[in-house]
Parts: structure tokens; C-alpha cells; sequence
């Protein structure tokens, strides 16, 4: 049996705090630059690249090992397009502190990104 690397509730969990760093901390420290669709792109592909990463760790063999595989990357297409959606809707515009990129974009897993995100 595959265990899949993430469920939805977490990944909503992670853009919310990841938005907060982004507008509470860029905003209140009043400098850094804003968020720019690139960035929103960049930060979904570099989410997107952990996940099969991490899925692809998760792989099983034995029956429904197609389906399994087919729900995860359905899975991260969704985490992805839904990242890309809030981030323009939510964040662009706003201010953020580089380090606060540069950290997300330097992360491994999803459990990384969580600690990225908090430790803003």
C-alpha cells in the first residue's frame, strides 16, 4: 500500500502560514520587495518538484500501484495549481523579505517547507 507524502488539509496549512510570513512579515517590516507572479511560479514549481520527490520515495510495489501513482500526481497537480491561484490572489503585491524566498526555495521536503515557513 502507498502512503501518499501529504494530505490537502496540510498543504492548506502551509500556504496559509506561508502567506502570513509573507504579508505580516514583509509588511511589517516595511522593506524587502513584493511578490511577483514569477515568484508565485517558481515557489509551485519548486513545491511541485518536492512532492514527487517525495512521492516518488513513497512508491510501493503490488497491486494498485498505477492508481496510487495516478491520486499522487493528481494530488500534486492540484497542490501546484492551487498554490499558483491563492499566491496571485493572496500575496502578489506584497511585500516580502527576500530571505523569505530564498528560504522556500531552498527547502527538501514538505516538512521543510512547514519549518520555513513557521520559523518567518
Amino acid at each position: 500500500m502507498m502512503r501518499t507524502p501529504a494530505r490537502r488539509p496540510q498543504s492548506v496549512r502551509i500556504f496559509a502560514v506561508i502567506a502570513a510570513c509573507c504579508v505580516f512579515g514583509g509588511a511589517s517590516a516595511g522593506c524587502g520587495r513584493k511578490v511577483s507572479e514569477g515568484d508565485c511560479r517558481k515557489v509551485s514549481d519548486h513545491l511541485g518538484e518536492i512532492w514527487k520527490s517525495e512521492a516518488k520515495a513513497e512508491e510501493a510495489d503490488g497491486p494498485g500501484k498505477e492508481k496510487a501513482q495516478d491520486v499522487i500526481r493528481q494530488e500534486g497537480e492540484r497542490l501546484t495549481r492551487e498554490w499558483v491561484e491563492e499566491c496571485r490572489k493572496d500575496l502578489v503585491g506584497k511585500r516580502v523579505e527576500e530571505k523569505e524566498l530564498s528560504c522556500l526555495l531552498a527547502t527538501k521536503t514538505m516538512g521543510d517547507v512547514q519549518k520555513c515557513a513557521e520559523s518567518q
